[in-house]
């Protein structure tokens, strides 16, 4: 694999942050460029995304092309996560007040870590790269942490949590699991930094018509407590709070690892 180490430098932060987003060509003009649709893989914990660039001149070679179409890909991905996760960013920049760019710094954090999974090269000049980076990367500057390093887990008995959902939950980058009088019994404070760098809040599983969850096993391992989601609102899970304490009382480490699985149905689009 590729990787890429590119920084905003490549266009220009007030070019990559325009108003105005990239605009998706079908035509071979040059200077053009094209990104596809991203998708944010939770269970996979990654980022992928694909960008598209032509020659600016019919001199211009193969390595500057690409690297437009990084630029492009990355551009793409930032405004995907403007978005979709516009509250987030906003959060972030309202308790952030030392950085107010949160995307732009979500993007350099992406692009540290973005490698390149294919690279097409075609004879108009164009190029197209189809990337991959790791989906923490985009979070982990949104949010403070009181817990810089996770405790062992080793001696606890339960391996992790599975939160099982009957309805469909989007998956965020943070959320709150609460008792039913509101208290939060979990939240980004109980989650270890590096944690978080790693894992998030957890992986969030979908569920197929045959009951079949896929990665459970290596999210929350084979001895895990099953712990009902009883409502949603907003980015509160509501959970029976007795049995939560009773089961996770004496196994914060769990928490701040956060060997937890949010597992919900597949949503309308899946």
């Amino acid at each position: 694999m590729k990787y890429i180490w590119i920084w905003m430098s490549v266009v220009g932060s007030a070019g990559l942050f325009a108003d105005l987003p990239v605009k998706a060509t079908k035509s071979t003009r040059q200077g053009a460029v094209t990104v596809a649709p991203v998708e944010w893989s939770w269970s996979a914990m990654k980022i992928r995304f694909v960008g598209k660039a032509w020659p600016q001149t019919p001199e211009e070679g193969f390595a500057a092309v690409e690297k437009r179409a990084f630029a492009a890909g990355l551009e793409g991905m930032v405004q995907d996560m403007q978005r979709q996760y516009p509250d987030y960013l906003k959060s972030a920049q309202i308790q952030e007040a030392s950085s107010p760019q949160s995307a732009v710094q979500a993007a350099k954090r992406v692009s540290r870590g973005a490698y390149v999974q294919h690279t097409e090269y075609f004879g108009d000049g164009s190029v197209r790269l189809s990337m991959e980076s790791h989906l923490p990367s985009a979070f982990i500057g949104l949010f403070s942490f009181s817990i810089e390093k996770a405790g062992s887990t080793k001696g606890i008995a339960p391996t992790g949590v599975a939160l099982r959902s009957a309805v469909y939950i989007p998956p965020m980058p943070v959320y709150e699991v609460v008792d039913e009088g509101g208290q939060v019994l979990f939240g980004v404070k109980q989650v270890a930094k590096d944690a978080y760098q790693k894992n998030l809040m957890g992986r969030w599983l979908t569920k197929s018509a045959s009951g079949n969850i896929e990665g459970l096993f290596r999210a929350v391992g084979a001895k895990s407590i099953s712990i009902e989601i009883q409502a949603v609102t907003g980015n509160k899970l509501q959970v029976n709070g007795a049995k939560w304490r009773e089961a996770l009382g004496q196994s914060q480490a769990l928490l701040e690892n956060a060997k937890i699985a949010v597992v919900t149905p597949r949503g309308p689009s899946a």
